[in-house]
């Protein structure tokens, strides 16, 4: 189910919900992606936005981009590749 599309959950404790139960740790995030533990945080929070850091969190949670994040960024392939719009 999409985090996005239930007003009644809070993102954060959700996402944060979803890396304990998998035994994920925010300084796990930080150090793979060589950024500070605040900064995984305030993406988290929703504070701050960055596609590399949602990503990653998306991926190490084994959930689709969209479900955590929404269209944040749009992704549009193109040849192949993605590209980030």
């Amino acid at each position: 189910m999409r985090a996005n599309k239930l007003p009644f959950i809070d993102k954060k404790n959700y996402i944060k919900a979803l890396l304990v139960a998998k035994g994920i740790k925010l300084t796990d995030i930080a150090k793979e992606l060589n950024v500070a533990l605040p900064t995984v945080s305030q993406v988290i929070s929703g504070k701050k936005t960055s596609f590399r850091i949602q990503k990653a969190i998306s991926e190490a949670l084994s959930v689709p981009y969209e479900d955590l994040w929404g269209d944040t960024y749009r992704i549009v392939k193109t040849e192949g590749k993605s590209n980030v719009k």
